[in-house]
């Protein structure tokens, strides 16, 4: 900012330890700088009490006007602190910066211009001109510092004029905490008493200055010299990097980070009383301290995660610390194993700048901790995104945040390694997704081994349910009796429902549920459990009658092509959303291929007529007719040989065998290894696809997508920006679109590029993890809200039906009879002597008994009912008109039992009771009376 030959000389003599004192001039600079002094001074075991100003340019010099290598030598320090006002140079290694606040700082900027008459015929007259004129350079000064904070992290220090003034011995302890100097608390308050501002100008008046260099410090007095117009343009001009600087002068300091370093050893020690060792990755922006701390504490397994380059910073630290493993971030992203952390400790800088979805989905932890300060507003973003998922606060100190995990259920018809298709493959996907993210799940499914057998132990996977059809033969066939049929549904009801007794899963995920049944639902809505059935087909599974009407079922569709299909069937569901299947595109991302030189087509997906290889096998034989060269490599597996057979026929009756080859199917890294040698995916569906995964993984690997754009493959790409249509079951307008590649191969580049980027945008996976998550959340959070429902007029409403169709009073008494056992009269008996204990009772005139009527017929009930009440008035001569009130509980749901059971005084046990209606109905924690005990009431 400033020119003088001393600055020149000075700057050719900087050292790697100099620490530099920068600020924009009128700041407090020089105020500062006495502060600073006067303790060093009195660590170098000087007297400071003294009635002329202190030498503090022997001992903080000048850049523009001392010479910096000429140092008291009595000062002791093992560096030197050089004050200057340029901008932010890499030269400076660390960094105390003072700011203040930019009107003030201006304002009195432009009072120190009008002391010198060489400078002042220069400046306007009218300070808001001048503060206008300025404030451009200030913002660019600052910026500069920020940005020297974001390269060197805790090396740069900012501290604030208003907290020198306001908070003199908190701010100075900060500062020589940074430096590293221990300084006792009575020099501090010593140096705060002899440098108070009014003590500074009253000592330079007694020693004479020819000009005073602190004028009058006063915080606020711009705003009593400038225009209410300047001021209000000056403040929104520095709002912003205002406040950045603000944030900066709170983070990361020495005595911040060892604050946040104790509250992470205290968090890491209480994690570590539920598990003996607790692993921990790391984020390049973190403390150096922390890592240490991290790399020292033999209860952890510390990771540092790197990327951009960032691994230079840490060598050091990895060289000197055989405990200390890095990892980088982008290799992660691509390893087909997942890791997940207990821990990990991160700032809000790598959160914004990696991305906070792209750290949970690579990095996939329990707990998450900022070890740096967040504004309010910040954390609120943060916490907002971290609910979505499911995380709740943990602690306030540190910032910490932890996964509440879920126990979900997942139910699929087949389940890899038996799979035909996509669905189950990727149910199978979100399945081990989840758990890698924390959750604990649990899969339920059938045995095909027609499909292949287990050759692994499957310690997450149930294969107990029973299909009613089977796929060895296409098209599947379900068995033809209606009784065998009823049997096996019956046996999944029965597994579903112990599953839920024993696993008590929060949430549902619910597949393919073809040969399974609608029937599958009933358990987890009776129960309340969220459930959501993701559909891949273009309608749902069950028929319209059968939807599932109940606030806990939510269909989630593939793709908007299936949700608007299943609308348009007359499914009366008014909340579906849209989770599209997503593929792992870090796993298949490849450079995109710069070989270009012919065609080379590739074909992914089951090898049956409806998936449309006859059409690209059609559309190949028009290429090879007009002479052009290809290689096509077609994988997939053929539930149906003949239809292979045929293809295979076709392409040597073509003279095509050698241009064709057929792989059958191929796992995913084989897949990602033929991807690489290829340039072109071609996706030719003759059918409304629901989505297509294989086409995403395609996109990912930097091939050219080729669709039909039938249903929901068309939302895959975008026609000419990332990729080609064409009309289905079309093979010259196929052939017609690969000719468009040879012909202008720098478009052909152009869509590769832009496809993989709609990939790994878009159609991420774990994009579709996070929406899954966040809809079990919002599901969750509604039962949450439903179980404290019983404040709502909803409940009440739900208590005066309840009381007036039971006819309830103010002694309510249930029974619950098993009539199951067939024995009747037993039962009979029972009932009368409870009627005949409340008509001798006090509480008979306002008494009501509620006889639960599972198991029995309505009318059955009601007879014998009658039969009791004529045998009470013939043979005991009691009088039943005035009471109790008699109520039948036919079918209730669970809403309707919550809303019952607080209305009931007592359960009354009975020798035949239907112990299992008792549970199922919460009425176990109702008060108990006995049969003789009646009469007493």
């Amino acid at each position: 900012m400033f020119t003088t030959q001393l600055l020149f000389r000075n700057l050719e003599t900087v050292l790697d330890s100099d620490i530099f004192l920068a600020s924009y001039p009128r700041s407090g600079n020089t105020w500062f700088r006495r502060l600073l002094a006067d303790v060093i001074l009195q660590v170098n075991g000087f007297h400071t009490e003294t009635d002329l100003p202190i030498p503090f340019q022997r001992i903080i010099p000048d850049i523009y006007e001392d010479d910096i290598n000429q140092i008291d030598n009595r000062i002791d320090i093992p560096f030197r602190i050089i004050k200057t006002h340029e901008f932010y140079s890499r030269i400076y290694k660390k960094i105390i910066y003072l700011f203040r606040d930019p009107l003030d700082t201006l304002y009195s900027y432009y009072r120190f211009h009008l002391r010198y008459p060489s400078i002042r015929e220069k400046v306007p007259e009218n300070p808001d001109i001048f503060c206008t004129k300025k404030i451009d350079e200030w913002c660019k000064h600052l910026e500069s510092y920020i940005q020297a904070k974001s390269e060197l992290t805790d090396s740069v220090l900012f501290v604030t004029y208003e907290d020198m003034h306001q908070k003199p011995i908190k701010t100075l302890n900060k500062i020589f905490s940074f430096l590293e100097i221990d300084v006792p608390s009575d020099m501090l308050e010593k140096a705060a008493q002899n440098q108070a501002f009014i003590q500074v100008r009253s000592k330079e008046e007694l020693g004479n200055y020819s000009e005073y260099l602190c004028r009058k410090g006063e915080i606020g007095d711009s705003k009593k010299n400038l225009s209410i117009d300047t001021i209000e343009f000056l403040e929104k001009r520095t709002n912003s990097i205002y406040s950045r600087a603000l944030l900066a002068n709170e983070e990361n300091s020495t005595e911040c980070s060892k604050k946040i370093q104790e509250e992470i050893e205290q968090y890491l020690n209480q994690k570590r009383s539920h598990k003996p060792k607790i692993s921990i990755i790391l984020t390049p922006k973190i403390s150096t301290k922390i890592i240490e701390n991290c790399a020292k504490n033999t209860n952890v397994e510390p990771y540092i995660v790197t990327y951009n380059g960032s691994q230079e910073r840490f060598q050091k630290h990895i060289d000197s610390m055989p405990r200390l493993n890095y990892i980088k971030f982008n290799e992660i992203a691509k390893e087909n194993t997942k890791y997940t952390w207990d821990v990990l400790i991160t700032t809000r800088k790598d959160a914004y700048e990696v991305g906070l979805d792209r750290l949970r989905h690579i990095l996939c932890y329990k707990s998450v901790i900022f070890a740096d300060s967040i504004s309010y507003t910040q954390q609120k973003i943060i916490q907002k995104q971290l609910y979505l998922w499911g995380f709740e606060k943990e602690s306030e100190k540190p910032l910490a945040y932890h996964l509440k995990t879920k126990t979900i259920l997942v139910i699929n018809n087949l389940y890899p390694p038996q799979e035909l298709g996509g669905y189950g493959r990727y149910i199978c996907d979100f399945a081990n997704i989840l758990r890698n993210r924390g959750h604990i799940v649990k899969v339920l499914t059938s045995d095909a081994p027609y499909l292949g057998d287990i050759s692994t132990t499957e310690p997450h996977v149930d294969r107990s349910l029973l299909l009613f059809g089977n796929y060895e033969k296409m098209p599947p066939k379900a068995v033809q009796s209606q009784e065998e049929k009823n049997d096996i549904i019956k046996n999944n009801e029965k597994i579903i429902k112990q599953y839920i007794k024993t696993y008590n899963p929060d949430v549902c995920l619910v597949g393919n549920i073809d040969f399974l049944s609608e029937a599958i639902f009933q358990p987890f809505l009776e129960n309340q459990i969220p459930t959501i059935h993701h559909v891949a087909f273009n309608q749902t599974g069950y028929s319209l009658e059968k939807t599932p009407q109940n606030d806990f079922y939510h269909l989630s569709a593939c793709s908007e092509f299936t949700k608007n299909k299943i609308l348009e069937l007359g499914y009366l569901l008014d909340d579906i959303s849209v989770i599209y299947p997503g593929a792992f595109v870090n796993k298949f991302r490849l450079p995109v291929s710069q070989n270009l030189d012919k065609l080379r087509v590739v074909f992914a997906g089951l090898v049956l007529p409806y998936k449309g290889p006859q059409v690209l096998i059609k559309a190949l034989k028009i290429l090879h007719d007009a002479g052009i060269d290809f290689h096509c490599s077609i994988a997939g597996a053929t539930p149906e040989e003949s239809v292979l057979q045929e293809l295979l026929n076709f392409t040597q009756a073509a003279g095509m065998s050698q241009k064709v080859d057929f792989l059958g199917y191929l796992s995913r890294n084989e897949l990602i290894s033929l991807y690489a040698t290829h340039n072109v995916f071609v996706f030719p569906s003759v059918w409304e696809e629901p989505f297509g995964i294989s086409q995403v993984e395609g996109m990912a690997a930097g091939l050219l997508l080729i669709n039909s754009g039938t249903g929901g493959a068309s939302e895959v790409i975008e026609h000419g920006v990332s990729g080609i249509k064409f009309p289905a079951g079309n093979a010259q307008a196929l052939a017609n679109a690969l000719i468009s590649l040879l012909n202008d191969r720098d478009k052909w580049k152009h869509l590769m590029i832009n496809g993989q980027e709609r990939a790994m945008k878009l159609l991420n996976i774990e994009n579709s993890i996070d929406l899954l998550e966040e809809k079990f959340e919002e599901k969750f959070q509604e039962l949450v809200v439903q179980e404290n429902y019983k404040e709502t007029s909803l409940f009440k409403r739900r208590q005066i039906s309840l009381q007036e169709n039971l006819k309830l009073q103010s002694f309510n008494l249930i029974i619950f009879p098993d009539w199951f056992q067939n024995d009747e009269e037993k039962i009979g008996v029972e009932i009368q002597t409870i009627i005949s204990s409340i008509v001798n009772s006090r509480k008979k005139d306002h008494s009501t008994l509620l006889i639960d009527s599972t198991g029995i017929r309505e009318e059955n009930a009601n007879l014998i009912i009658a039969g009791i009440t004529m045998n009470l008035l013939m043979e005991e001569d009691l009088n039943v008109e005035n009471g109790p009130e008699i109520s039948l509980i036919g079918k209730l749901n669970r809403m309707q039992w919550e809303a019952l059971i607080p209305l009931l005084t007592a359960r009354v046990v009975i020798e035949n009771e239907n112990q299992e209606a008792v549970r199922e109905t919460s009425a176990d924690l109702l008060p108990v009376y006995s049969i003789d005990s009646l009469n007493k009431y």
